[in-house]
């Protein structure tokens, strides 16, 4: 994917790299919401627990 030397970049352009990601998001079992605004991060002995959306829906998750 990547090419080095002068003036490199990703194969593909960065749509290239922004689907590389997401699959390796998918591959570990990770959810992503687009479109999805968020109201505030729940944040425990300072460390975030989870995402309130601006529609009260609550995200708990251990990574954030």
């Amino acid at each position: 994917m990547y090419e080095g030397g002068k003036g490199s970049g990703v194969r593909g352009g960065p749509a290239a790299l922004v689907a590389a990601l997401v699959a390796a998001c998918y591959e570990r079992g990770v959810v992503i919401r687009t479109a999805t605004e968020a109201g505030e991060i729940r944040i425990e002995d300072g460390v975030a627990k989870g995402v309130t959306l601006v529609d009260d829906e609550t995200i708990e998750a251990p990574v954030v």
